[in-house]
């Protein structure tokens, strides 16, 4: 069997080169120029390059994409940080971040006293899937709890199904009366999600 490789890798972005960004709109890095000109192109983004990498500032905050198997799509519990090698050490859990009871799981996971999610997507863009594959991960809980669903859409038709990602805001006031706002990724299915 071979793996496809994966051409790029979407983020969220927390500056664009030097300059802090909102984020609210997805950034993407690739190795590949051209595949860069054409997102940037295809988005309405700018391209340029960081550390080495080229990373495509989109103009999008939702991007149709399409999910080819339930295999791309992977959601693991784990007590390693998302920047380490955290694929290697399963905490103990099942699959799923649902496994985890109680509402206070992500205040148990943020402590460290117990494992939060490392989610990674596989997918193409609807609108160019000759683009080839690209790839997500992410700590969020929203993009964790959407993976059950995802996965039994693409069992159920038995191969690929369309679906949203996007960036949703969350904004809250601590308790101590700090505001707190972000967005984190997260993805629906369309209706209908079975793709021809």
């Amino acid at each position: 069997m071979t793996v496809e490789r994966v051409v790029g890798r979407f983020r969220v972005p927390l500056r664009a080169g030097r300059s802090p960004v909102a984020g609210r709109v997805w950034s993407v890095v690739t190795d590949e120029l051209s595949l860069a000109h054409r997102l940037a192109a295809l988005s309405g983004g700018d391209c340029e390059e960081v550390g080495g990498e080229l990373v495509v500032l989109t103009g999008w905050d939702r991007v149709r994409i399409r999910v080819d198997s339930a295999g791309q799509v992977v959601c693991r519990m784990t007590t390693e940080p998302l920047s380490g090698s955290s694929e290697e050490a399963i905490a103990g859990v099942s699959g799923h971040p649902g496994d985890v009871v109680g509402p206070d799981r992500k205040a148990v996971a943020r402590s460290g006293r117990g494992p939060g999610p490392v989610t990674s997507v596989g997918f193409r863009l609807a609108g160019d899937p000759d683009l080839g594959l690209f790839l997500l991960r992410s700590g969020g809980w929203a993009l964790a709890d959407a993976v059950p669903a995802l996965r039994e859409a693409v069992a159920a038709v038995g191969g690929p199904v369309s679906a949203s990602l996007w960036l949703r805001p969350v904004e809250f006031t601590t308790p101590e009366g700090y505001p707190v706002n972000y967005v984190e990724p997260t993805i629906t299915l369309d209706e209908p999600s079975v793709t021809g």
